[in-house]
C-alpha cells in the first residue's frame, strides 16, 4: 500500500456514479466474474477514452470511472448498468469485455475518421453552462489527443452564438462518442471475444477524511444516520486523515490499496455505501467517523494524480 498526501484540492465535480448496492454485490459476486482486474501496466496502451467531469456533486471527480476506456490488448473497460438511486453503492459497476484485434482497429479506424486524431475543444454555451464537459483522448500513434465539448450530450439544437462550423464540429464528436459508448453495435459480434461482465477491481485509489473535516459537511459524507462500516485494515484511518483546513477545501489522505487488502475493503464496503460512516477497529460507539471515498483504478491510472 502506497501512501501519498493531498495537500489543497478543492473536492471538486465529476459524473455521479449511481448503482444499487444489492445490485453490485451480485454483479461482483457473479459467476464468471474474474477475481481481480486492472493492475497498473505502463505496457498497456490506452487507445481511446471517454469520461465526463464536471458535476455540481462533491466527491464525483474522486470516484467517477471513464465511461469508455479501450486498450491495445483488446480490453475495454466500461461503466456497466447503473440504477439511478441514493446514496450510490461505495464502489460503480466497472465492467470489462475484450475484442479481437480486428475489433480494437475497427474502434480505433472508426474514431480516426471521426475526426479524434485532432484537437477540438468547444467551449460552453450560456443554455448549458452549469452541464458536464465531455472528454475524449484518441491515441494517434505517438501521442495523446484530446477533445473536449461541454453539453455534448445535452444540446439539441446550435446555441444562438455559435457559428455553423462549430456546430457541424460539435454534432461530428457527439456522433462518435455516441458510436464508441454503443460500441456492441459498431463492430460484428465474432469480434467480441469475452462479452461484458462486471469485474472486481485489484486497485483502488482511497480517500479518507474525518467527519468533522469542512468538506464533510459540504459532501453530506459521512451520513451519521447511516450504520457505522468497520475499516477492517492494520492500517487505521486515523493514522490516514489529516487535519482541516477550515476554509471549506479537504486537506485529506490519498492511499492505493492492493491485493488482499481490496478484497478486504470492498467486502465491508458493499454492505454500506458512498455515504457510509466508517470508524477503525476496536474505537467504540463514541469514537471518531470518517467519509471514505473509493475509485477503481484502471490499468494506465495510478492513484493520487490530482
Amino acid at each position: 500500500m502506497s501512501l501519498r498526501p493531498i495537500t489543497r484540492r478543492a473536492f471538486a465535480s465529476g459524473i455521479a456514479v449511481a448503482a444499487g448496492a444489492a445490485l453490485m454485490r451480485n454483479l461482483i459476486q457473479a459467476e464468471g466474474t474474474p477475481e481481480a482486474t486492472p493492475v497498473e501496466d505502463e505496457t498497456s496502451q490506452l487507445l481511446i477514452r471517454v469520461e465526463t467531469i464536471g458535476s455540481m456533486q462533491a466527491a464525483q471527480s474522486f470516484v467517477s470511472v471513464p465511461e469508455f476506456s479501450l486498450f491495445e490488448d483488446g480490453s475495454l473497460y466500461a461503466l456497466g448498468p447503473q440504477l439511478a438511486i441514493f446514496p450510490p453503492p461505495a464502489l460503480p459497476n466497472l465492467t470489462l469485455t475484450r475484442l479481437s484485434d480486428n475489433g480494437v482497429q475497427a474502434l480505433t479506424a472508426a474514431a480516426r475518421t471521426g475526426g479524434l486524431d485532432q484537437p477540438r475543444i468547444i467551449e460552453g454555451s450560456m443554455q448549458v453552462a452549469d452541464a458536464p464537459t465531455t472528454v475524449v483522448t484518441f491515441f494517434d500513434g505517438d501521442d495523446l489527443v484530446t477533445s473536449s465539448a461541454v453539453g455534448l450530450m445535452y444540446l439539441a439544437e446550435a446555441p444562438d452564438e455559435w457559428d455553423e462550423a462549430t456546430w457541424e464540429s460539435f454534432v461530428e464528436l457527439r456522433s462518435i462518442v455516441s458510436l464508441l459508448i454503443g460500441y456492441a453495435g459498431a463492430i460484428d459480434e465474432t469480434e467480441i471475444l469475452e462479452p461484458e461482465r462486471s469485474i472486481t477491481p485489484e486497485r483502488l485509489q482511497v480517500i479518507a477524511f474525518t467527519s468533522t473535516n469542512s468538506f464533510a459537511d459540504l459532501a453530506g459524507i459521512p451520513n451519521a444516520d447511516q450504520e457505522t462500516l468497520v475499516w477492517p485494515l492494520e492500517t487505521t484511518l486515523s493514522t490516514l486523515t489529516a487535519e482541516d483546513t477550515g476554509d471549506g477545501v479537504a486537506k485529506s489522505a490519498c492511499i492505493e490499496l492492493s491485493g488482499s487488502d481490496v478484497r478486504d475493503v470492498i467486502e465491508v464496503a458493499n454492505e454500506g455505501n458512498q455515504m457510509s460512516p466508517w470508524a477503525d477497529r476496536g474505537a467504540g460507539d463514541s469514537g471518531p467517523t470518517y467519509g471514505v471515498l473509493f475509485k477503481p483504478l484502471l490499468p494506465d491510472q495510478s492513484a493520487c494524480g490530482f
